[in-house]
């Protein structure tokens, strides 16, 4: 799963505010406010060059506009202009010198200044469009970017080949590692690539939204820099002085270069792994910052951006004629110019940047748009359970607990009704694809849990006898055997009604009229479910939260509250600091909407628990939809 984007999403770089967790493009830094301090010599023209080289590009910025440089990348008369600068900064930025009003255009790029796979680089060969192109290894379909799909490849190519150019490249001013980071962490990158060859999910996020995402975003980048091997294999690091590495991101074998083996398997071995990591950053750097304007893009001025997860002061927008062009959408005081990450989930975060939004305790956290998804195959296995007369799952039990084939022939064909009466949903994450469950989250409208009464539906129709499933679905084939026929007779079998939906409605305006709405083919609130449902639901939500590597919800809690209160001293600790603190988020997220959930259908099995949609408490109070 990506995030789409018509404006500049969460794509910056080392930034925001000290109220944020640090990651790809947040990181803690102990850096004085002084923009005169740090290194001297050259390095101290690499604003003035990069700035040289943007107008030579056709770049075009307001003069109360100023990039923020991190100190010593800037003459000190340049840095003077910094100083006292209200609003917090780290790393790169840009500054307004003097209050700007809503409307007024402040940036305009042209795509001569934007990297791209078809940038002419300055090496043999010429750009990654057209050596990837010419490369058979190279699966069709990775050749070219989409702005929805989870592949970095063609960019990330780009960075790596640009890398042969050095600093007499055409693109050297924009990408030296003092303004294009040569690494960033990512929940996928965290204490990976590992010795030993396994896409192990680390610890830290087992059990929970992000471990089937990250494992096979994991096994894409072995196969695709695989397939690269030839291409990369000449191609040198970007920089090869790079002294922010975290040692947990090292080269799978790098300890082994200086062996004194010259067995060729080794060196081998040796130089795919040093490919596997160069390659892995350079997708996570494209990742933290692509845009999908012209192919996939690096755009400057919207990398120097930082974001905050408030209202934005400036959106980019790629308008006629080609530029894209920075736009204020509110008045802006001097200081920093930010952008916003909008409404991100705790695990998209995570997956993109490294980090996720920080609460100051684990009492603060918000669930955001965060879901937590149960699995068909753990629904199907605690009803299986039942139907076999287990009354109820010991542990965790798995397709190996039917006792017959033909159960699990059965079992499987009921599961594949429901899938085509779109009662379970795909997993919307790249790499997941025939993964089925359903999402439960905090809905919008009415107290309780979006997506506990579809769990309700399932359960009940899983313990329907086959004689029930058989009618359902010979009338779902009398009636055409679509989703919607599907949908109507599995609704009517436990007591529903039929779905009428035109696609009009006002729950469903964004349904297919041909596509089933079980909001309306439902009963209203949880109290029409079945005990043994009910019980069903129950157990699967208890079954899921186990799936956690920590002892429960208080445990999580404790975790994060201790973590949150440590300080960090260097940027590689600070990294790995933000995403452990990510994932005790996102675990506490999650374990919060089950635990709501158990509370919902426990309220709607007693006999005082009058419900209607249910309600829950997991941070905030919101309305449920399904």
């Amino acid at each position: 799963m990506m995030l789409d984007s018509g404006t500049s999403s969460g794509s910056n770089n080392d930034n925001s505010n000290n109220n944020n967790s640090n990651g790809s493009r947040q990181r803690q830094r102990s850096r004085s406010r002084s923009r005169s301090c740090g290194p001297s010599g050259r390095q101290e023209k690499s604003l003035e060059e990069y700035e040289k080289w943007l107008s030579d590009r056709g770049v075009w910025w307001d003069p109360r506009v100023r990039l923020w440089p991190p100190p010593g990348l800037c003459s000190a008369a340049a840095a003077v202009q910094f100083e006292d600068m209200p609003g917090p900064h780290h790393g790169w930025g840009l500054a307004c010198l003097q209050p700007v009003a809503r409307g007024e255009v402040l940036i305009r790029v042209p795509r001569a200044a934007a990297f791209t796979a078809a940038a002419e680089l300055g090496v043999a060969g010429g750009s990654a469009e057209v050596q990837l192109e010419a490369d058979a290894n190279v699966p069709e379909e990775l050749r070219s970017f989409k702005d929805d799909v989870d592949c970095q490849l063609p960019l990330a190519v780009a960075l790596l080949l640009a890398g042969r150019a050095g600093q007499g490249g055409p693109w050297w001013a924009k990408l030296r590692p003092e303004v294009t980071p040569t690494r960033c962490l990512t929940a996928w990158l965290w204490a990976w690539p590992r010795a030993d060859g396994e896409d192990a999910v680390p610890a830290a996020l087992l059990g929970s939204e992000l471990a089937g995402p990250v494992k096979a975003k994991r096994g894409r980048l072995r196969l695709e820099a695989q397939a690269l091997r030839p291409l990369l294999s000449a191609a040198p690091p970007r920089n090869n002085n790079n002294n922010s590495s975290s040692s947990n991101n090292s080269n799978d074998s790098s300890s082994n270069n200086n062996s004194s083996s010259n067995n060729n398997s080794n060196s081998n071995s040796n130089n795919n792994n040093t490919i596997l990591g160069e390659y892995a950053q350079a997708c996570a750097v494209v990742m933290s910052r692509v845009q999908p304007w012209w192919g996939g893009s690096l755009v400057p001025f919207v990398d120097q951006a930082n974001h905050h997860w408030g209202l934005p002061h400036i959106e980019f927008r790629c308008v006629e004629g080609g530029d894209v062009v920075g736009k204020a959408v509110r008045s802006i005081p001097p200081g920093e110019i930010l952008q916003s990450y909008g409404d991100m989930s705790t695990a998209d975060s995570l997956y993109r940047y490294g980090f996720a939004r920080r609460a100051a305790a684990a009492a603060a956290i918000q669930p955001l748009t965060d879901v937590v998804t149960i699995s068909m195959e753990l629904l199907e296995s605690v009803a299986g359970s039942w139907r076999l007369g287990g009354g109820g799952a010991q542990g965790q039990p798995g397709r190996g607990d039917m006792v017959s084939s033909g159960a699990a022939s059965q079992g499987r064909r009921r599961e594949l009704l429901l899938i085509k009466a779109q009662l379970f949903e795909e997993s919307p994450w790249d790499g997941l694809e025939g993964c089925f469950g359903i999402e439960l989250a905090l809905a919008r409208r009415l107290p309780g849990l979006r997506g506990l009464r579809s769990l309700l539906a399932a359960s009940a129709l899983l313990l329907l006898p086959a004689s029930d499933w058989e009618a359902a679905a010979a009338e779902a084939t009398l009636c055409g055997g679509s989703a919607m026929a599907t949908a109507n007779a599995l609704a009517k079998s436990i007591g529903g009604q039929c779905d009428k939906q035109t696609g009009g409605s006002k729950d469903n305006k964004k349904k297919n009229k041909n596509e089933p709405s079980w909001p309306s083919l439902l009963p209203p609130g949880l109290g029409w479910a079945p005990s043994e449902a009910s019980e069903v639901a129950m157990e699967v939500l208890r079954l899921r939260d186990s799936l956690y590597p920590s002892a429960g919800l208080a445990e999580d809690e404790a975790a994060y509250d201790e973590a949150v209160s440590k300080k960090v001293t260097s940027e590689g600790e600070g990294e790995e600091h933000s995403l452990l603190l990510g994932a005790l988020q996102l675990r506490i997220v999650e374990r919060r909407l089950l635990a709501a959930g158990l509370r919902e259908l426990a309220s709607a099995r007693s006999p005082s628990g009058q419900m209607g949609a249910g309600s829950s408490s997991c941070g905030k109070t919101a309305g449920e939809k399904v």
